[in-house]
């Protein structure tokens, strides 16, 4: 029962942890580099926002999901169900990552495309 409860509050911090990361990423990347003007926001830049949202909320729920895949995992006896359990525990926190960092290679997908535009001319 005790590590039921442990397992809950770690899933919350991690989910936690990882919205506040993401909302950071987006304050970075969506407000403050146009501000400074390192990037420029095209039309791109809402479509980006927008596509944005549900990947944070998503990533950071696929790394909670992992953590509490971890506290499943325990001790199976069945070595292939540890396995199963062991892959998509890695592929559900791999895939949060991404969305949570989605906004940070937005930005630099953007910033490196302006850069080559630059260079071009």
């Amino acid at each position: 029962m005790a590590t039921n409860i442990v397992a809950q509050e770690q899933v919350k911090k991690d989910i936690l942890t990882c919205l506040g990361i993401w909302l950071t990423l987006e304050l970075i990347c969506f407000t403050i580099l146009p501000l400074i003007e390192l990037v420029t926001p095209g039309d791109r830049f809402q479509t980006w926002f927008l596509i944005s949202l549900p990947m944070g909320v998503g990533g950071s729920l696929l790394t909670g999901i992992g953590t509490h895949l971890f506290w499943l995992l325990g001790n199976p006896t069945n070595l292939l169900l540890k396995a199963l359990l062991w892959l998509i525990k890695q592929i559900s926190v791999w895939v949060g990552l991404l969305g949570i960092a989605f906004p940070l290679l937005v930005i630099c997908i953007e910033f490196f495309t302006e850069l080559i535009a630059q260079q071009m001319l």
